[in-house]
């Protein structure tokens, strides 16, 4: 099939390097728990295959460059192996997850071999990976007018905006202005696209881009606008398009505003509102906690939510949506520090290189490709200010190759001379990068299984997935959800249940699970955060707390979900049994669909059906007396960095 598809102009590895764009861009399959694991197990394979197939084995010879760029390169190669550093340091200190380290190295390492690869990869590959770019922002903006139009169903665009087929508005938003970068560099590498086609099709992705409504992609539309204006070796009309579409994105976007419902635009409206700045407060604050060795990696949402005094948004959030705070709060500010600046001189000589190539009259095309990779790669910065796009392994993969295309190996094309060395060791990546997506893919079924009632019962499910070593936490979290009275534990939590996200569900099981092993204090304070943070679990609680001694009898009868239906002071005696009755048949169709008691943002709103569990009786209605930090509920075994 291989060789056909060579015979017919279009080879395997650009087959591979556009599945690896555009694929998991594409990809709407995004089942629970996980919702990006396959988007980002395809470009792994994609990428994979591309470097296997010998993606940067030819272009350009990887011959000695000077001091400068050495040691520019060797800077740049430190940030991933240091955050891989991180990730199993956090593994040791604070007991994280050792699945989620090793997704991280995995992920890291392969951003390495995709950016040594594009550098050598030439103004082919780069034309294919921008038209594969184009064309699934394209797509994209299509999939999201039509959610916001009134032939989408109910619900299509949560609070109404789009989220395409990436299912998530700011990733549009992001995905909309670089597909219009990359549209207008395959129009001035290739040339067969027409002014009066290209055009329109910007206008397109501006509509797609209003239809997100992100403000951050209001923000990054200017690069275009930027890019029209300064760069004057692109065509006249190129230029005119460019600054055109900043302009019609506003006309886009005061449209939008005037057609939405009230309560759709006041989603759009307050993108970058108060949440976001009480988050980063948040942020700051557990820096100034922990200003030197940070919570450790993957543990910002357990230190913010655990800390006192803290969360207080209403939504569990599990990065600081802001790339220099997150890695300060979990790293620390000099690791931060030094993250920051290392890439600094490979941008420096990037500038460079696109300056030389813009003088230089024989290469425009070479000019081309770096000037649209380094606005890939701003475009991706501004976004990583408020949002977590490079947390996306699939993003992580594209931005890595635009860092490979924007900084090219400094020296002449001369495909004659051959790279055994460099394309040897590519290709090897390429074959393990094969292996280790095949081996993941294999290591998730049983987190996945969870969610299938055809799978088996539900308990044979959550013990397959806890006996997964790559994501077992999913499988601790649904036993600590579902643990009937008298039989939960903190077992659940020591194996890394609160571990990947923390939610309202889980903080009153876990509550639960203290007061009953006598742990009141702890307890008590993981209550507090559950009221502080919100939800229905938190209502529930702070209703039946409320409620007179008169009532109390009846949650021993009807459990908490009765008496969550109930308003306080309500008689309950000829209805508790009907309340049992309601209670099990919540937990019979939990079992066949357990998707409701696990994550992210939904979960919370489900109230746990636990009956015969009394709050006054075990103590969780009483503030804590000591308000204890984050770290004194890491496991045991996280001893070197417990207070």
């Amino acid at each position: 099939m291989g060789d056909a598809l060579a015979r017919r102009g279009f080879p395997p590895r650009a087959a591979a390097l556009v599945l690896a764009v555009a694929g998991p861009l594409l990809l709407a399959h995004t089942p629970l728990p996980q919702t990006g694991f396959y988007k980002d197990l395809l470009a792994l394979l994609a990428w994979g295959l591309a470097l296997a197939t010998g993606l940067g084995g030819a272009g350009r010879s990887p011959v000695p460059s000077g001091a400068a760029d050495a040691i520019a390169l060797r800077g740049l190669l430190a940030v991933p192996l240091l955050l891989v550093g991180a990730a199993w340091g956090a593994v040791l200190l604070s007991a994280g997850l050792p699945g989620r380290a090793a997704a991280d190295t995995v992920m890291l390492l392969a951003a390495v071999a995709v950016f040594l690869a594009l550098r050598r990869g030439g103004v082919q590959a780069a034309t294919l990976l921008f038209a594969a770019l184009a064309g699934a922002a394209l797509l994209n903006a299509c999939v999201a007018l039509l959610q916001i139009s009134p032939l989408a169903p109910a619900g299509a665009a949560p609070g109404g905006r789009a989220g395409g087929w990436v299912r998530q508005s700011n990733v549009l938003a992001l995905l909309m202005v670089q597909g219009a970068v990359a549209l207008w560099a395959v129009q001035a590498l290739r040339g067969g696209l027409r002014h009066a086609a290209v055009l329109p099709l910007g206008l397109l992705l501006m509509a797609g881009l209003a239809a997100s409504g992100s403000r951050t992609g209001l923000l990054a539309s200017g690069m275009l606008l930027l890019w029209g204006l300064a760069d004057r070796r692109l065509a006249g009309r190129s230029r005119l398009g460019l600054t055109l579409l900043p302009l019609a994105l506003l006309g886009f976007w005061m449209l939008r505003l005037h057609l939405t419902e009230a309560g759709g635009a006041s989603g759009v409206r307050t993108d970058l509102g108060s949440p976001r700045w009480a988050l980063w407060q948040d942020a700051w604050a557990l820096i100034r906690a922990q200003p030197l060795l940070g919570v450790g990696w993957n543990n910002f949402n357990f230190a913010w939510t655990l800390s006192p005094g803290l969360p207080a948004h209403g939504h569990a959030y599990t990065h600081a949506h802001n790339l220099p705070l997150q890695l300060a709060v979990e790293l620390g500010l000099p690791l931060t520090l030094l993250l920051l600046v290392l890439p600094l001189p490979a941008l420096f000589a990037a500038w460079r290189g696109l300056c030389a190539a813009r003088r230089a009259p024989a290469e425009p095309a070479q000019a081309t490709v770096r000037t649209a990779a380094l606005l890939l790669l701003a475009s991706t910065a501004l976004h990583s200010l408020s949002e977590f796009p490079l947390w996306h392994g699939h993003l992580l993969l594209l931005a890595a190759a635009w860092a490979g295309l924007a900084w090219p190996v400094p020296s002449q094309p001369v495909d004659r001379v051959p790279a055994p060395a460099g394309r040897s060791s590519l290709r090897l990546a390429g074959l393990a990068l094969l292996v280790l997506a095949a081996l993941g893919g294999w290591a998730q079924q049983p987190t996945q299984r969870l969610f299938d009632p055809a799978a088996g019962p539900l308990e044979a499910r959550i013990e397959s997935a806890r006996q997964g070593w790559l994501s077992p936490e999913w499988g601790e979290r649904l036993r600590a959800t579902l643990a009937a009275p008298g039989q939960g534990g903190p077992e659940p939590f020591e194996a890394g249940a609160a571990r990947r996200q923390l939610d309202a569900r889980l903080l009153l099981a876990w509550a639960w699970a203290e007061a009953e092993r006598g742990e009141l204090e702890r307890a008590r304070n993981v209550v507090a955060r559950l009221h502080r943070l919100g939800g229905a679990p938190a209502e529930s609680l702070a209703r039946r707390c409320a409620a007179r001694p008169a009532t109390e009898r009846a949650p021993e009868a009807g459990g908490e979900a009765a008496l969550g239906d109930r308003a306080p002071g309500r008689d309950a005696g000829p209805a508790a049994a009907s309340a049992s009755a309601s209670a099990n048949a919540s937990a019979s169709k939990l079992a066949a669909a357990p998707a409701r008691a696990l994550p992210p943002s939904s979960a919370q709103d489900a109230e746990p059906a636990l009956p015969g569990r009394d709050p006054r009786r075990a103590g969780l209605c009483d503030p804590p007396r000591t308000a204890l930090d984050w770290r004194h509920f890491l496991p045991a075994t996280a001893v070197a960095v417990r207070p």
